[in-house]
């Protein structure tokens, strides 16, 4: 039965005209899908609209947010995307559009107040519980070519295990597809001709991801032999890249120095001393490793922003100039929380570098400095994520090399952090509780007990700017705040 183009779409009082919605799926296809290659979106609007009206209007949601034309329309749509969802994630979910539609969600999430409600660990493992469960009655041990539905849950099965152990990566959880790793050379066998080599190469860095986490977390073992294990998932890593054999894209060389940075970030995690033991050499070297490394990532992400022309200030960007546009918008999010850990990294290794060459300050105090540059550049308006981020990255790097706040950066409570970022939110909330007690000693009035500020007691590096005007201007204005009017160095 031959579909009929319909003329226009509307989701909860939201209308798109069909000229409006091939232009957002256009974006998304030029822009996007690159990231995401298990979507097949080479069909007619119709076809993927009829097929699932939940994956449909996801894909409009995400290519509408970075728009140059259509952006306004985003909050609107969000808000009754919102409301389609969740009719959805309230019963079973035997589509593998919908989880499809998950993994979009869990790779460029809708913008929040605060981290601890980004729902995109809810979101993947939904998708990732849904993916196994219709895997029962579609048994991927079978002889004979495969139907398109078929391949469709294949493809759908591959999509939640790099997602989800991506997602796991950055957040320091267990890899909720590491029991069934196994099965990847099966599935490879029957959709190899889908997807790119560097996807695969792609998919052997998850592999790699699953191994260190299963060899490294929870692990007992002396830290000598944490090191060692250390060096061998580091020679393993360095041999996946060695046998890439076609040029790769920045995307891909960006993935794999961070899956390095996050090796060489373990040491840190469990770091006692505030100094490193410049006896210990393989715990020195990989610190080295690791700063290298965060440069790279830094000069990359740098150089990705500088050579895009800057948005104008009060035009809308015209379809052919936003061809040219910052590229890093359209980024997974992912890819921003790489950089954010470049500079933590950065900043921790101001503060514990005791025999760190001056040229090598220089360089980390230079690159930290572009850190927080992207993440202004990035932001769009006052408070959002990329603003707290460069807020965060500014507070760690601003008391790095302070005397009392450097003592911080070190872990004496004996229980390590799973990630950079949760140890830097460690740090941060000793270094804001400090500062904030110094200024209420100084400011209350004699014989007054003073109640602690809120933005001291919270660690949430995305929560942690006053919500009004008044309070802004007041917390910009206090000493201990005062970096963005100091010259970098």
């Amino acid at each position: 039965m031959p579909t009929t183009t319909i003329l226009t779409y509307e989701l909860s009082g939201v209308k798109f005209d069909s000229h409006i919605v091939n232009e957002l799926l256009a974006h998304f296809q030029q822009y996007y899908s690159d990231h995401v290659p298990f979507i097949d979106i080479e069909k007619s609007a119709t076809s993927i609209y009829q097929a699932s009206d939940v994956l449909f209007w996801a894909l409009l949601l995400i290519s509408a947010r970075n728009h140059p034309l259509f952006n306004r329309q985003f909050p609107q749509l969000q808000s009754a995307f919102h409301r389609l969802l969740s009719e959805y994630v309230v019963r079973t979910i035997d589509c593998t559009y919908t989880i499809q539609a998950l993994l979009l969600l869990c790779t460029w999430p809708m913008p929040v107040a605060r981290q601890c409600d980004d729902p995109s660990w809810n979101y993947c493992n939904l998708a990732v519980s849904a993916v196994q469960q219709i895997g029962i009655h579609e048994p991927i041990h079978t002889e004979g070519k495969r139907s398109a539905q078929s391949i469709g849950y294949l493809k759908s099965w591959i999509g939640c295990f790099v997602i989800s152990t991506e997602l796991a990566t950055d957040y320091g959880f267990p890899p909720p597809m590491s029991l069934v790793t196994g099965r990847l050379p099966i599935v490879k066998s029957y959709t190899q001709s889908h997807f790119s080599d560097e996807f695969w190469a792609r998919c052997e860095l998850q592999q790699h991801s699953i191994r260190v986490f299963t060899t490294l977390y929870d692990n007992s073992s002396t830290k000598q032999l944490q090191m060692s294990l250390v060096g061998l998932l580091e020679r393993d890593l360095d041999s996946l890249g060695a046998n890439i054999k076609t040029r790769v894209s920045q995307r891909y060389h960006i993935d794999f120095l961070a899956a390095k940075l996050r090796l060489c970030s373990i040491p840190s995690l469990t770091l006692i001393s505030k100094e490193v033991e410049t006896s210990n050499t393989q715990e020195w070297a990989a610190w080295y490793r690791g700063f290298h490394v965060a440069i790279q990532l830094t000069t990359i992400y740098t150089s990705l922003r500088s050579c895009y022309p800057q948005r104008p200030a009060e035009e809308l960007l015209s379809h052919e100039l936003q061809v040219h546009g910052a590229e890093t918008v359209h980024y997974p999010k992912h890819f921003f929380r790489v950089l954010c850990i470049s500079g933590m990294y950065l900043a921790k290794f101001l503060a514990v570098g005791c025999d760190t060459q001056p040229q090598e300050r220089t360089l980390a105090r230079n690159k930290i400095k572009e850190v927080y540059e992207n993440f202004l550049a990035w932001s769009k308006e006052e408070l959002d994520e990329p603003f707290r981020t460069a807020r965060m990255i500014g507070l760690l790097s601003r008391h790095a090399e302070d005397k009392i706040s450097s003592e911080y950066f070190s872990n004496d409570s004996g229980d390590p952090s799973a990630t950079i970022v949760d140890d830097s939110l460690r740090i941060a909330k000793k270094i804001r509780e400090r500062t904030a007690a110094t200024q209420a000693d100084t400011d209350k009035p004699e014989g007054q007990p003073r109640l602690p500020r809120p933005d001291a007691i919270s660690s949430e590096w995305s929560d942690w700017l006053p919500n009004t005007y008044d309070d802004l201007f007041a917390f910009l204005a206090s000493p201990s705040n005062n970096y963005f009017d100091e010259p970098w160095i």
